[in-house]
């Protein structure tokens, strides 16, 4: 059995071979976010919303945010309320740089690294309902 750590490492590997295997421009967000203190700690997916951060490492996921695509090399980063992206808001647009910076200003400096356990056993630890 893995490590949450080992979890979020093979993700972070897996992802950025599908994304350039794919030519996705999420490339560009995934290239400044495996850099960033706070993101590259996280478990990291490209869904349907766009490219998220976990919380979790399991599914249900928790994203409190996450970066989706607008057009070539723009990008909106969108706040998810309580840790789900179907009720998710843009709260900026940029490169993605630009949104990587503001996804990790979006968190607290102690948020930490992503933990063993599926959203919903984080939403009850919260006090959140869970989905």
């Amino acid at each position: 059995m893995s490590s949450p750590q080992e979890k979020v490492a093979s993700a972070w590997r897996e992802l950025g071979n599908e994304l350039l295997r794919d030519q996705s421009p999420y490339r560009a967000v995934y290239k400044a976010a495996q850099k960033d203190t706070k993101l590259c700690h996280l478990l990291p997916f490209v869904g349907v919303a766009g490219f998220g951060f976990s919380k979790v490492t399991e599914y249900p996921f928790y994203v409190d945010v996450l970066i989706a695509h607008i057009d070539g090399e723009q990008f909106s980063v969108r706040a998810t309320g309580e840790g789900g992206w179907a009720k998710s808001r843009k709260v900026a647009e940029g490169s993605a740089a630009q949104c990587v910076e503001v996804a990790n200003n979006m968190l607290p400096d102690d948020y930490g690294p992503a933990i063993k356990g599926d959203g919903n056993a984080w939403r009850v630890k919260l006090g959140l309902p869970r989905i």
